[in-house]
């Protein structure tokens, strides 16, 4: 779908919305996009998926001519060794950091804003074997941010999470 909103001008009444013939194997989706100017103009777009006519949270995209750029860049989900629920979550709840195996050290998390800047930081400073943690949302605004969690200062990796 195409963004109502340009620099200055906004409301033009030419909202593109295009449905896209997919393919799906496993949990990677493929999308094809069509090669007709007319039907997909070059600009910014809003990318969803749908799953029983409920949309998913938008990927901001970029069509230029004769390639796709994203807005953001998602981390990999893959070889990620941890998982975080819920997600979205409510400001003011709490988000629940499942690892996948037991972990003996210093164990920190940062959540970070889409600038990089950290809004929030946990650390663990006993040597913990645990598998569960629990972070407080409390003071974090509305948005998109990164947790990333660290075992004695090195990354274990990173996930996108939503706060509503």
């Amino acid at each position: 779908m195409s963004h109502a909103v340009m620099t200055h001008f906004m409301n033009s009444g030419n909202g593109r919305c295009l449905e896209l013939d997919f393919t799906q194997n496993g949990n990677m989706v493929s999308a094809t996009l069509p090669t007709d100017s007319l039907r997909l103009m070059p600009g910014w777009y809003m990318l969803f998926g749908m799953v029983d006519d409920i949309p998913s949270v938008a990927q901001i995209v970029k069509i230029e001519a004769g390639q796709f750029v994203s807005a953001t860049e998602e981390v990999p989900k893959d070889n990620t060794p941890f998982r975080v629920f819920p997600n979205p979550a409510a400001v003011g709840d709490w988000l629940t950091i499942e690892i996948d195996a037991k972990l003996a050290g210093k164990v920190g998390f940062e959540l970070t804003d889409a600038a990089g800047k950290v809004v929030r930081a946990f650390h663990y400073n006993d040597n913990i074997d645990n598998q569960l943690f629990t972070l407080k949302t409390a003071d974090v605004p509305t948005g998109i941010y990164w947790l990333t969690v660290r075992l004695d200062k090195k990354v274990l990796g990173t996930q996108k999470v939503f706060l509503k």
